[in-house]
């Protein structure tokens, strides 16, 4: 055959290459793509069906198969991807639509993931898959019911589904259905006695239930079971030294997990550590130094300045780490890493050029070092310079954008600048990526208390409370959120989980018993509160748990006895304002008065006996009384007696004595202890009475973000008396837009339109400020009129 023939078949060829369409060409990738496929040829595979969706995006067959690659080497981005243009094309795809929803639910999207599943539930109601997902989120949302009868479903629809059983056995667990989940994994292990899962879910029953025999078999079991599996062994031994006090049996599980590890850093020190208490310090130093030398490419080199530490030994700790740091045998990371952490300690000294040194001599080597970035940064904000942090922790973050550390020093760094929205939104993405870890947890939790958001920290524990990680006080606090959000059955639920793990926990003993009381079971938390120590029967929360107690189960008799001995007792201050606030309730205001007349008597140094006198005095009208309260109190209470401070200055400025209610404040200030009620007031003193106007705008500039009339008006007469005549008009228009016209409010927007050259509002202003209440010994009705003709 001569080469013309040959050049010509292949441009023939060519040329009916050309001619095929988008869709053709589609095809026959994809079939190249399914025989790869079948051959194994995962990745050859994926790209046959990229170059199939190249031609036709709308090709089925390829997406389908691009999306099974992509489940098969975990790129789980791509495979949602690819399902979510499955049922765009296929709204019916129940197999797609469940996939979507597994997705949604490892991503921590419960509530997509329910969506999700119950699409394809319409379609498939028998859908295993659907089914299982639905459930899992069920349990993460709370909604246990629910759960239960979506996994028993599952489970009739496969009795030997192992994820089923562990998600169903899992539920019961957290809802503390104890027997129901025994006789679950019961069932399953008889079934398959090595199953590994739910193995796990035993040990967490064993654990809630503190079957310490349990446990210890358990682990046994998953040891055998799972003999390479070093986070078991490293598990048992922690178990073993905490619950059996073994320290031998501890050591041994240690020493098997540290070859089976690929971090040996945990089980290292535990080991070290049992070495150290049983041998001293030079044998736990020996030993440590062996290890290093037996791996010596896992990073324990580290482990030595680390034990050098926590020993006491600073200079050799850092002394160790200058010699990592210099030797050029360890490799640029490990030097690196040696630098960052005598940065750090230097930081931690209050050293910061030291620190910084440090931070720049391994940017000079690895200018994109992520943790030298983070030490930088951490300095840069530290020292107030909030920008040049903010870059260059971003720089970090391009380089690790799982450095957890420059996650959080970015959210603060954003706070500072005062970009508050801007640091919660990279908390809470820092928080979808890598999870709720307790630095997380505390540095969001802080920042939302710290912009008054108490009911998203709230939330924020109660999601914190659910993790491996929280320890007992987190719990408390969750139940504490639970009572607070009336969801007292919950509350009841970790309260005897934390009773259970610490029988001598008083503060869960009174959640319990709270949280009977929200369910109307006062017997029962009556019950629960006689289990309390001597001490934490003595506590103000517990008589006014038993006072709300007796009173639901019509025990007045006994309440009153009870409130009496308690206050008689003296241990409980509060009592008294429990028994005045019973005999207030019950029409007797003299008996009232008495009563908080005897707790100031016995506790003369508290603030509040003195607030409870004066209240209880000016409830039966008895001034003289209630005058000696103030005067006492202020006497006798220590610190600045900000409450009776309050009530003093209220009570001058209703006898129009300003001077004697702005010193009354005045130690407030000083003590910087105003809330807004009180800076309003204080600042609004100063300028009727022409007291330093600059100071009265420094208090009132609290404001400045306010939609409330009443404190715009303020702060828009202190930018008057200052000059600021813009500001001014700006939060006298806000103060405008008070519901109910008021004179003093008036009066003001009239003198700041007026010097603003707004003749028409300034009119009006003052003509409707004669007609209205609320004029002051400052704001007379000759006063504006007096205003209202100087305009003519």
């Amino acid at each position: 055959m001569k080469p013309w023939k040959l050049l010509g078949a292949s441009v023939a060829v060519l040329a009916l290459v050309a001619c095929e369409s988008g869709e053709e060409k589609a095809e026959r990738f994809t079939e190249n793509a399914q025989e790869y496929l079948e051959e194994g040829e995962l990745q050859r595979a994926y790209l046959q069906f990229q170059n199939a969706l190249q031609n036709d995006p709308n090709n089925l067959e390829a997406l389908k198969g691009a999306a099974f690659i992509a489940e098969e080497q975990e790129r789980y981005g791509d495979q949602l991807r690819f399902l979510q243009r499955i049922i765009t094309l296929e709204p019916q795809n129940v197999d797609a639509l469940a996939k979507i929803a597994r997705l949604n639910l490892l991503s921590g999207q419960p509530d997509d993931a329910l969506e999700r599943a119950d699409q394809a539930l319409a379609i498939d109601p028998a859908n295993l898959e659907a089914l299982t997902v639905k459930g899992a989120a069920q349990v993460l949302n709370n909604n246990l019911d629910g759960a239960s009868e979506t996994l028993e479903a599952a489970l009739a629809e496969d009795p030997e589904n192992a994820e089923v059983r562990n998600l169903l056995a899992a539920r019961y667990v957290r809802d503390e259905d104890f027997e129901r989940a025994q006789s679950i994994i019961d069932e399953g292990l008889a079934q398959t006695p090595d199953n590994e899962p739910l193995l796990v879910v035993k040990l967490l029953l064993t654990q809630r239930r503190q079957d310490v025999t349990g446990m210890d078999e358990t682990f046994q079991q998953l040891i055998a079971t799972s003999p390479e599996n070093g986070f078991y062994r490293e598990r048992y031994g922690e178990f073993l030294l905490r619950a059996r006090r073994d320290r031998e049996g501890a050591k041994e599980q240690f020493a098997a997990a540290i070859p089976l590890l690929e971090d040996k850093n945990q089980p290292v020190g535990r080991y070290i550590g049992i070495i150290r208490a049983e041998e001293g310090e030079e044998a736990a130093e020996t030993e440590l130094r062996e290890l290093v030398a037996q791996y010596p490419d896992t990073g324990l080199v580290f482990a030595i300045p680390a034990y050098l530490c926590e020993v006491g030994e600073t200079e050799r700790c850092e002394e160790e780490l200058r010699t990592i740091a210099s030797n050029e045998d360890q490799s640029q990371e490990n030097r690196s890493r040696a630098k960052v952490q005598i940065g750090e300690r230097a930081f931690a000294r209050g050293d910061r050029e030291e620190a910084l040194e440090q931070a720049e001599a391994v940017l000079a080597e690895d200018e994109g070092n992520s943790q030298a970035l983070t030490l930088k940064g951490k300095i840069q904000l530290a020292n107030q310079e909030v920008e040049p942090a903010i870059e260059t922790l971003r720089v970090a973050l391009n380089n690790n954008r799982d450095n957890e550390a420059a996650l959080i020093l970015l959210g603060l760094a954003y706070e500072a600048d005062g970009r508050v929205s801007f640091g919660e939104a990279q908390l809470a993405q820092a928080i979808d990526r890598l999870g709720l870890s307790p630095a997380l947890f505390q540095a969001y939790r802080g920042m939302l208390v710290r912009n008054d958001k108490a009911e998203d920290a709230a939330d924020l524990t109660l999601r914190y409370a659910q993790t491996a990680n929280a320890d007992a006080q987190v719990k408390r606090e969750s139940a504490a959120v639970l009572l607070s959000q009336q969801r007292p059955e919950e509350a009841e639920v970790v309260a005897r989980s934390l009773i259970r793990a610490d029988a001598n926990d008083q503060v869960a003993r009174r959640v319990l018993a709270t949280s009977l009381l929200q369910q109307q079971r006062p017997e029962e938390a009556l019950e629960a509160l006689e289990e309390l120590s001597d001490e934490g029967k003595a506590n103000a929360a517990t008589v006014q748990i038993r006072a709300q107690a007796l009173t639901d189960t019509g025990r007045e008799d006994e309440l009153r006895s009870y409130l009496e001995s308690v206050a008689e007792a003296g241990d409980v201050p509060e009592a008294y304002a429990i028994l005045t606030g019973y005999e207030t309730r019950e029409g007797n205001p003299e008996a009232a008065l008495e009563v908080a007349q005897q707790g100031a008597e016995r506790f003369p140094e508290r603030e509040q006996s003195w607030v409870l006198v004066y209240n209880a005095a000016a409830a039966t009208g008895d001034t003289e009384t209630a005058d000696e309260a103030l005067r006492r109190g202020l006497e006798e209470s220590q610190g600045n007696a900000s409450g009776l401070r309050v009530l003093l200055s209220n009570r001058l400025l209703q006898e129009n004595r300003r001077r004697e209610a702005l010193d009354a404040l005045m130690p407030l200030y000083e003590a910087n202890q105003l809330n807004d009620l009180t800076a309003n007031n204080l600042a609004a003193l100063m300028l009727d009475l022409d007291e330093d106007p600059s100071r009265a705008l420094e208090i009132a500039k609290r404001f400045e973000d306010t939609e409330q009339p009443f404190l715009a008006d303020t702060l828009a007469w202190a930018y008057y008396k200052n000059g600021d005549l813009e500001r001014a008009q700006r939060y006298s228009d806000i103060a405008a837009r008070a519901e109910e016209p008021q004179a003093e409010i008036l009066y003001h927007r009239g003198v700041i339109a007026a010097a603003n050259g707004q003749t028409d509002i300034a009119r009006d202003a003052f003509e409707a400020a004669v007609e209205a209440p609320g004029k002051t010994e400052v704001v007379t009705e000759d006063t504006i009129r007096q205003a209202l003709s100087e305009l003519e």
